[in-house]
C-alpha cells in the first residue's frame, strides 16, 4: 500500500498555511499533528503509521485551493478524520496478525522434528539482538510475564507498542524464514 509522498512545493505551502499563517508555527504544528497522528495509530497496532499520517497530510494538500479557504475547523482534526480512512484502507490491505497464510492450510502437518531444525536455522539468521530480544519475549511464560515485558522493553530501550511492533516483525520473518526451509524439505 505505500505510496511515495509526491507533493509540489505550492500543494506543501497550501497546506502549511493553512495550518497557521506564520511559516515557523506552521512547521512546528505539523510535526506536532504529525507526532500525535503517529502515535495514535500506533497505540492501535498499525505498522505502517507514518505512512498513514503522510498519505493523509498528501490527500489533504492535494484539495482544490477553495477548500483552505472555506474549509470551517480545527485541521488537526481533518487531518486526523482522513487518517482514520487511510487507516481502514490499510487494514483492508494487510493481514490480520494471527491469521494463517493460505497456502499452509492445505499442507500436509510438517515434521516436528523438520519443523524444530528449520526454527533453529531461522533463528540462526537472525542478528544476535534479535534473537536474544525474541528468545526473552516468548520464554517468560510466568504469572508476571508483563512485568518481565516491560522490563524488556526497558533493557532493550524501547516503548512497550515498539517492543511489541518490533516482535511483530521478527516473528513475521521468522515465520516467512520457517515456511520456505519448510517448503524445501
Amino acid at each position: 500500500m505505500k505510496k511515495d509522498w509526491e507533493l509540489t512545493q505550492e500543494e506543501f505551502d497550501r497546506l502549511l498555511s493553512w495550518l497557521d499563517l506564520d511559516r515557523q508555527r506552521a512547521g512546528e504544528r505539523f510535526w506536532q499533528i504529525r507526532e500525535r497522528i503517529v502515535k495514535i495509530f500506533i497505540s492501535r497496532g498499525c505498522t505502517e503509521a507514518e505512512y498513514v499520517f503522510y498519505e493523509s497530510a498528501r490527500r489533504v494538500a492535494q484539495k482544490p485551493p477553495e477548500f483552505f479557504t472555506t474549509y470551517e475547523g480545527e485541521p488537526a482534526r481533518y487531518l486526523y478524520r482522513v487518517a482514520q480512512n487511510v487507516h481502514l484502507e490499510w487494514l483492508a490491505q494487510e493481514p490480520e496478525i494471527g491469521e494463517m497464510p493460505r497456502n499452509l492450510t492445505d499442507d500436509p502437518p510438517p515434521d516436528k522434528e523438520a519443523e524444530l531444525d528449520c526454527l533453529e536455522q531461522c533463528l540462526r539468521q537472525l542478528e544476535t539482538h534479535d534473537r536474544t530480544l525474541l528468545e526473552r519475549y516468548y520464554g517468560d511464560e510466568t504469572p508476571t510475564k508483563i512485568e518481565a515485558r516491560k522490563r524488556l522493553a526497558k533493557d532493550f530501550n524501547l516503548s512497550d507498542n515498539a517492543l511489541k511492533l518490533r516482535v511483530f516483525r521478527l516473528k513475521k520473518a521468522v515465520s516467512e524464514c520457517l515456511q520456505k526451509c519448510l517448503a524445501k524439505k
